[in-house]
């Protein structure tokens, strides 16, 4: 388990945001996210994050998933006051962050997702992982967190008051025991034995990893087209070859520049500019990367007839894209 304190941060509107298609609400309040092949089980209570993870797994991919290293209350700062929809939309959107997610899954689920809707997005990427990614599972358990505080479920003195520190941050927090601990995988506080009564039975999870270029090459289009995929099949099979051979190297756009990462994808047969304007953004962190897509058109008619100020946020208009098209869905 590991705890951390941020701002600018929600789960529940990032998973909303249209970037991302493998978070999923659980009982109590947790929240399943899976990216490449791991799994987090997370609980937001205010600014504070409760994580199935370890401290050492959350410095090594977590943090830098959730792009926490950035201000995004500078990007939202920054906003001329004069624009009132612009404003409310970040308003409404505040705890959006860009996720800095795999490239190799951006390309394909953005693929996935031209003329496409979000639950149909969902369901098409979970088809496509149980059909070819490897099957893996995580275990936790929950524990009240008023528990913390029993001396028969703790043990009792120091070590006790240690962990409900530990874990609900302290002072109010503490006072108030509301969130739930999570214990992960061999992540069990120190101070308290997994069975001392006081946890939930241990919750296995299966979940698929993404499956590889090789493993999405191999399937026949027929039955990726089974998948909900439609037209877009022979596109993602397709790409999938390219990639697998080394025709196409993907890894080479994490050295190019946001021009010319887009004119490099648009190669790419079924990729247009928004797909590819989608993958910079969520894919490279090219967070000057601006997508596109009908419903962002009719906000800029609505509210930008002379044109987005593009060049008053240059650098991080993405993250702006992002509020305004989480505030309008």
């Amino acid at each position: 388990m590991f705890t951390y304190n941020t701002s600018n941060f929600d789960i529940e509107q990032i998973a909303g945001s249209g970037q991302c298609f493998r978070m999923t609400p659980l009982e109590g309040g947790l929240w399943q996210i899976i990216a490449e092949d791991r799994c987090l089980i997370l609980f937001q209570n205010g600014g504070q994050l409760i994580m199935s993870c370890s401290s050492g797994e959350f410095e090594s991919f977590w943090r830098e998933y959730f792009d926490l290293n950035y201000d995004y209350a500078k990007a939202i700062d920054s906003i001329d006051s004069g624009d009132l929809y612009l404003t409310e939309c970040a308003k409404a959107g505040y705890g959006i962050r860009i996720l800095k997610q795999n490239l190799w899954e951006m390309l394909i689920t953005f693929m996935i997702s031209q003329n496409n809707n979000i639950p149909r997005i969902k369901n098409s990427v979970r088809r496509l992982c149980e059909y070819a990614g490897e099957k893996k599972s995580i275990t936790f358990s929950t524990m009240p967190a008023d528990a913390a505080f029993a001396d028969a479920a703790m043990g009792g003195g120091e070590a006790a008051a240690v962990f409900a520190g530990e874990a609900l941050g302290g002072g109010e927090a503490a006072a108030t025991c509301e969130p739930p601990i999570i214990t992960g995988d061999c992540c069990f506080p120190a101070p308290v034995a997994p069975d001392c009564g006081c946890f939930s039975a241990p919750v296995a999870l299966e979940y698929h990893a993404f499956p590889s270029p090789e493993a999405v090459a191999s399937i026949p289009v027929e039955v990726l087209h089974g998948f909900g995929l439609g037209y877009r099949d022979e596109y993602i099979h397709l790409a999938a070859q390219k990639i697998a051979c080394g025709e196409y190297n993907l890894d080479a756009l994490k050295g190019m520049s946001y021009d010319e990462a887009m004119k490099s994808l648009m190669t790419l047969k079924g990729v247009g500019r928004k797909v590819a304007d989608c993958v910079c953004l969520f894919g490279l962190h090219h967070i000057e990367a601006f997508p596109i897509d009908t419903h962002i058109k009719q906000i800029l008619a609505a509210h930008y007839k002379d044109g987005f100020p593009f060049e008053k946020y240059k650098g991080y208009a993405g993250i702006l894209q992002q509020y305004m098209f989480y505030a309008d869905l």
